[in-house]
C-alpha cells in the first residue's frame, strides 16, 4: 500500500443538496488519500483492509462505521487478490459542514449535535455496529 505524503482535494459538488449518498465497489478510481469540505459518514460493508484517517492507521472489515469532518484526510485501502473485485464495498453519506446549524433553526433539538461534530473533526469511529443482522436491499 503506497500512501502519497499529501491528500489529493476531492470536488464534490453537492450545492443543490445538503446531503448526498453515494456507493463504492473495489477496485474504483476514487478510492485514494483525500479530502474534502463535507462530513462523511462511512459504512465498510465488504472486505477488510486498513483505514487511513488523519494520523490514524489502522484495520478495518464490514460493519466499520466513521464519522469524518471537513479537510481530514482520508481512505479505506483494501486487502484484494489479484482480479477480486466487489460491486459494494461501501455506503457513504456526506452533508455540509453548516447543516446542523442551519437545520438547528427549525429544529433546536439537533444543536445537541454540535459537540459529536466537532469531535468529527478528528475522526469518530462507532463502534459495537450490529451490522450482522442489519438487511440492505438496494435498487442500483
Amino acid at each position: 500500500m503506497s500512501v502519497s505524503k499529501d491528500p489529493v482535494w476531492e470536488f464534490i459538488q453537492i450545492e443543490e443538496q445538503s446531503i448526498f449518498y453515494k456507493e463504492h465497489g473495489v477496485p474504483h478510481h476514487s478510492i485514494h488519500w483525500h479530502v474534502h469540505e463535507q462530513y462523511e459518514l462511512h459504512l465498510i460493508v465488504k472486505t477488510n483492509g486498513k483505514a487511513m484517517i488523519g494520523n490514524y492507521l489502522g484495520p478495518f472489515s464490514p460493519g466499520q462505521l466513521t464519522l469524518v469532518g471537513p479537510w481530514l484526510p482520508h481512505n479505506w485501502e483494501s486487502n484484494l487478490q489479484p482480479g477480486e473485485t466487489h460491486k459494494l464495498r461501501d455506503m457513504v453519506i456526506l452533508f455540509k459542514p453548516d447543516l446542523f446549524d442551519t437545520a438547528a433553526n427549525s429544529f433546536p433539538e439537533l444543536a445537541q449535535f454540535a459537540n459529536l461534530l466537532e469531535q468529527a473533526k478528528m475522526g469518530i469511529e462507532f463502534l459495537n455496529v450490529p451490522f450482522d443482522k442489519a438487511v440492505y436491499h438496494s435498487n442500483r
